[in-house]
């Protein structure tokens, strides 16, 4: 017998104050929990995704009009069940270059090739006119079945690309 059920819901919006608020307002007033969270501010856009469960099973209709309301009109889905985190050693990866296409693919296929999971990732590009850097943040979760030898090779598609690379293992990860 299943005992939650749980959904993802995602909200793009132009930013403003109290978004976060009105949001978990609606979620407190109906029963639900945040079983797990996310939000960024991106060129004045803010985004938000949670994980949130409910004692009964709900529909994907029945919780957008929820948030009526709210102005906000999140992306709901219904998650069949929550999978365990790939077990492994965690990693930050920073990757620093001249801004131009194929950063991301290049690194992200690499990882996934390599059965790496990234479990965060930002992008921004800084400075000004000639002075421009692509930077890119990755936090990675390596299972411990991988051979030690994949930093070395994602040094290496770093140096094709002509991009700086530094990889820090994260001892542990307290929230």
């Amino acid at each position: 017998m299943k005992i939650k059920n749980y959904y993802s819901l995602a909200f793009i919006s132009p930013d403003k104050t109290g978004i976060v608020a009105s949001v978990s307002k609606v979620l407190y007033d109906n029963g639900f929990n945040i079983d797990d969270s996310s939000s960024i501010y991106i060129s004045g856009i803010f985004s938000m995704i949670l994980v949130v469960s409910h004692k009964n099973e709900l529909t994907v209709t029945e919780i957008s009009t929820l948030f009526k309301d709210t102005g906000y009109k999140p992306q709901v889905n219904q998650i069949p069940e929550i999978d365990t985190i790939t077990i492994g050693d965690s990693y930050s990866v920073s990757v620093y270059g001249a801004d131009k296409a194929g950063i991301v693919y290049k690194i992200t296929n690499f990882l996934a090739e390599q059965n790496i999971n990234i479990v965060e990732l930002q992008t921004k590009v800084v400075g000004k006119d000639s002075d421009e850097i692509y930077v890119m943040i990755l936090e990675i979760v390596v299972p411990t079945n991988i051979c030690d030898s994949w930093e070395q090779k994602l040094l290496s598609v770093a140096k094709e690309i002509n991009i700086d690379i530094k990889i820090n293992k994260i001892d542990s990860y307290e929230f």
